[in-house]
C-alpha cells in the first residue's frame, strides 16, 4: 500500500479501524482513507470504509474530495439489513458505467435482489391490504390501468411489481443526484416527496399509489427495501456516465413478456427515437425562428424525453440553460401511473450533472393525464370528468357510501388557460380533506381559498362536490 499501510484491503474496498469514532479519530482516520485512496493507480474503483466495529462509514473520492456516500450502525435487531449492506460492498463489482441490461441483470426478474424484495413487499402487502387506504391506492391505480388497457388487468403480483419498480425509480434518482446512499431519516421522504422537494424537485415524486409502503404498520421493514436498493446501487454504478435509458428494460423484465404481449406494450427503441427526432429537425427552429417544442402524449418510460436531452445536449445546450430550454420546450404525458414515475426518472437521469448544478427549484414537465380527456360538448360549464369507483371502495373497506357522494371528479375547462390556479386549487382539496379535519369547518376553509383564488361562482359548487369526493 503506496502512501502507508492500511489496517485492511480487501478487493477494492480500504478498510481504516479506529477503536472509538469520536471527533478526533474520525478526522484522523478521513485523512488516511483520502491518502490510501489518491494513492491508488485507479482510485475512482476503490472505497474506504472507516469503522469501529459498530459503525461503519463509507468513503469515495469524488474529484480530488473525499465524500461520504454511506454508512451503517449494526444492531442487534437489524442483522438482515446489516447482512444486505454488506453483501452489497463485500461481493459485488462496483463503480460500472450502467447499461440498461446490466441494471435487468442485476435487479430485474431473475435477480436476488428482485425476489428478496417481492418477497417481502408480499408478505407486507398481505398484512396490509385490507386496509381502506391501502384498498383506495389499489382500486385507483386498477381504474387507470384500465384506461391504458381497455379493460381490468391489475392483479396484486402487479401491484407490487410495479411498487418494486417505483421504489427502484426513487432510488436511482436520489443516488444519482446526491451520489450517496438516503439518511434513515430521508428514507420517507423519498417515498412521500419531501426528501426531493428538500432537494429543489416539486413534483418528482408526490404521495402515489406506491405510498402504501410509507404506512406505520409496515414502514420500517418496507423502506429497508428502499435502502437496501439504493446502496446497491451506490455500490455498483457509476451514474455520472448515463448514456441510455436505464429504466425500459428493466420494466420489460419484471412484466412477462406474454402479459405485454397482449396489452400491447412495448417501448420505443432507443435508436428509433432519436431517427425520429433527428428527422423531425429537432432540436432546430421552426420557420418562425421559434425553438422547437417536443410534446410526447404517450411518453412511457420517457424514452423521446431521454433522447431529446442528449440530442439538445450534443447541440451545445448545457448547464442552466438546458434545463430551463427543457422545462420551457419538454413536456410528456402518460396515464400510466409508473410510467409517469420512470419517466421522470429517466428526465433526472439526462439532465445529470447540469441539473446538479442548478440552484432554482425545478418542476419536471411529465404529467399523468389521459391525453385523450376531452371535455363533455354541448354542455354550459365544460368540465373533464375523472370517474371513482366510489361503490368498489366503499364495498372493499366495509363503509357505506354516503348519500349524495358524487362518482367523478369535476374539473372546469376553462382552467387549461390558468394553470398555477388549477394546481392551487388541487392543493386546497387535499390541504383540506386531511384525516382529522372537522367536515363543515373543512369546506368552509375550502370555500375561502376558492374565493381567494378567484374561482368563478358558477364553478364553486363543482370543487365543493369534489372536496366532499
Amino acid at each position: 500500500m503506496r502512501g502507508g499501510y492500511a489496517d485492511v484491503l480487501y478487493g477494492d474496498l480500504i478498510f481504516e479501524c479506529k477503536r472509538r469514532l469520536d471527533q478526533r479519530a474520525r478526522s484522523e482516520g478521513q485523512e488516511e482513507l483520502a491518502r490510501y485512496l489518491v494513492n491508488q493507480q485507479h482510485p475512482g474503483r476503490f472505497l474506504g470504509i472507516l469503522t469501529d466495529g459498530q459503525r461503519l462509514e463509507v468513503f469515495a473520492l469524488r474529484g480530488e474530495n473525499l465524500s461520504a456516500v454511506d454508512q451503517l450502525s449494526l444492531a442487534a435487531d437489524q442483522a438482515e439489513q446489516a447482512r444486505l449492506w454488506l453483501d452489497c460492498y463485500l461481493f459485488h463489482e462496483k463503480n460500472l458505467p450502467p447499461t440498461a441490461g446490466d441494471v435487468a441483470l442485476r435487479f430485474g426478474d431473475r435477480s436476488p435482489v428482485f425476489w428478496h424484495s417481492f418477497r417481502l413487499l408480499d408478505e407486507l402487502w398481505r398484512q396490509l391490504s385490507s386496509a381502506a387506504a391501502a384498498q383506495t391506492k389499489f382500486v385507483q391505480w386498477q381504474s387507470l390501468l384500465s384506461i391504458v388497457y381497455g379493460s381490468v388487468v391489475g392483479d396484486a403480483n402487479l401491484f407490487l411489481r410495479h411498487t418494486y419498480l417505483a421504489l427502484f425509480a426513487r432510488a436511482l434518482a436520489f443516488v444519482a443526484l446526491a451520489r450517496r446512499s438516503p439518511l434513515p431519516e430521508e428514507l420517507p421522504g423519498m417515498v412521500a416527496g419531501e426528501t426531493f422537494s428538500r432537494m429543489g424537485f416539486e413534483n418528482f415524486v408526490e404521495d402515489d399509489f406506491f405510498g402504501w409502503v410509507a404506512d406505520p404498520a409496515v414502514a420500517d421493514r418496507a423502506l429497508a427495501v428502499l435502502q437496501a436498493l439504493a446502496t446497491r446501487l451506490t455500490v455498483a454504478y457509476d451514474l455520472s456516465a448515463i448514456r441510455e435509458d436505464l429504466l425500459k428494460a428493466l420494466y420489460q423484465e419484471l412484466v412477462d413478456p406474454a402479459t405485454r404481449h397482449d396489452l400491447g406494450e412495448f417501448y420505443t427503441p432507443d435508436w428509433l427515437a432519436e431517427l425520429i427526432l433527428r428527422q423531425a429537425e429537432f432540436p432546430g427552429e421552426t420557420r418562425q425562428g421559434a425553438e422547437r417544442a417536443l410534446v410526447d402524449p404517450s411518453c412511457g418510460s420517457g424514452t423521446f424525453l431521454f433522447t431529446a436531452v442528449r440530442l439538445l445536449r450534443e447541440a451545445g445546450w448545457h448547464g442552466d440553460a438546458l434545463v430551463e430550454h427543457c422545462a420551457e420546450h419538454l413536456l410528456g404525458i402518460d396515464v400510466h401511473p409508473l410510467a409517469v414515475t420512470i419517466s421522470k426518472t429517466n428526465l433526472v437521469l439526462a439532465l445529470g450533472q447540469d441539473l446538479q448544478g442548478y440552484r432554482k427549484r425545478f418542476s419536471l414537465p411529465v404529467y399523468m393525464a389521459d391525453s385523450l380527456s376531452s371535455p363533455e360538448p354541448g354542455t354550459t360549464h365544460p368540465e373533464i370528468t375523472i370517474e371513482v369507483p366510489v361503490d368498489e371502495l366503499a364495498s372493499r373497506s366495509g363503509k357505506p357510501r354516503p348519500r349524495g357522494l358524487p362518482a367523478a371528479f369535476g374539473l372546469p375547462a376553462q382552467l387549461a388557460d390558468r394553470p398555477a390556479v388549477l394546481s392551487a386549487t388541487v392543493d386546497a382539496l387535499l390541504e383540506f380533506a386531511a384525516p382529522g379535519r372537522d367536515p363543515a369547518a373543512a369546506m368552509e376553509g375550502f370555500r375561502q381559498r376558492l374565493r381567494q383564488l378567484q374561482i368563478a361562482e358558477n364553478h364553486q359548487h363543482q370543487w365543493e362536490a369534489n372536496l366532499d369526493l
